[in-house]
């Protein structure tokens, strides 16, 4: 077998083989240093959000089911509402979920209202002539002084911290907070001062949330967004409420449209459980409430995330995921 020449050179044939290593050695490292200038498909994860804690017990009950037993990651409780106390109870004893303030200046119900946690004598700008929260987010727009507004949306915070609720995030009932420009200022500023997540998006939110029209709401949101971003906070590529005014028995295929249109990203996802009947107290639209409630408990909802590989997280993480900077 020939080995090397009679000056110690090595043989043709060695000399090949080394020559083919060192292609191959430049020929991979080559394909690995490609592999990570190529683009990573990009990632998609949802939070799954129930509204309306402590609305009313058929809420809570509905809520609390499609969190231990179905897919809902994240909810927000309402701390002027009637059934406050009995969600708080379960929000204390279970600090692993993920709860946020569900920040309210409106009570849209007519048959059984609710009013302003410090009481409409100290808010009296908030209430209409029974004591209660307004009834629309443009009476609120109409009425609501500033100083009031902050009071009231401190306290609800405060009447959540003191029932022992581990808080992961603020949000705000019927997007009222995005009604005038000084809302939005104070919705940011108290995110930030808290340092709580928000309710905030990169896509602008829908024409009924937040009025294209209404530049100076735009230009507050869009320096909201910039306020937020350099303090760290998260900001979701989108937030879909769109389902809310869709019919109980289209809203399975709605779901599944959206999850087979998710952008990249992190996507929040609004949905309302709660269970019926109708009646004076249960939540509005009950049947709608109900179908959501359903759709997340369901076997299949999970199984077609899972198939899409989407991964359904909670507030928690995603905040998580922006101060360790592998978001935003």
């Amino acid at each position: 077998m020939a080995s090397n020449n009679r000056d110690g050179s090595p043989s043709s044939g060695k000399r090949a083989r080394l020559a083919f290593a060192g292609l191959t050695v430049v020929v991979l490292g080559s394909a690995i240093a490609a592999e990570k200038m190529l683009p990573r498909p990009a990632e998609r994860a949802v939070i799954i959000h129930s509204d309306d804690g402590g609305m009313y017990p058929s809420v809570n009950q509905a809520t609390i089911d499609a969190m231990e037993k179905g897919i809902v990651s994240s909810c927000s409780i309402m701390a002027a509402c009637p059934a406050f106390e009995e969600f708080a109870q379960y929000a204390r004893s279970h600090p692993n979920r993920d709860f946020g303030v569900h920040l309210d200046l409106t009570c849209e119900k007519e048959d059984h209202r609710w009013g302003p946690v410090l009481g409409a004598k100290r808010v009296p700008s908030l209430a209409d002539r029974e004591g209660s929260l307004w009834r629309t987010t443009k009476e609120v727009a109409q009425h609501a002084k500033i100083d009031e507004v902050e009071a009231e949306l401190r306290a609800q915070i405060r009447r959540c911290q003191d029932a022992g609720i581990v808080l992961s995030h603020l949000d705000h009932h019927m997007f009222v907070l995005y009604k005038r420009p000084d809302l939005i200022r104070l919705y940011v500023r108290l995110g930030i001062e808290y340092g709580l997540a928000l309710r905030y998006s990169k896509a602008n939110p829908a024409t009924d949330d937040l009025d294209p029209n209404d530049k100076e709401c735009v230009k507050a949101y869009q320096e909201g967004m910039q306020l937020l971003q350099a303090h760290r906070l998260p900001l979701c590529t989108v937030a879909d409420m769109d389902n809310y005014q869709v019919p109980a028995e289209r809203k399975r295929a709605y779901y599944f449209q959206v999850i087979d249109e998710l952008a990249p990203g992190v996507t929040e996802l609004i949905i309302h459980c709660a269970y019926g009947p109708p009646g004076p107290l249960h939540a509005p639209a009950a049947d709608r409430r109900e179908a959501d409630t359903q759709v997340f408990m369901s076997q299949d909802i999970a199984d077609a995330l899972r198939a899409r590989s989407i991964r359904v997280i909670t507030w928690k993480e995603f905040h998580q995921q922006v101060l360790r900077g592998d978001q935003q």
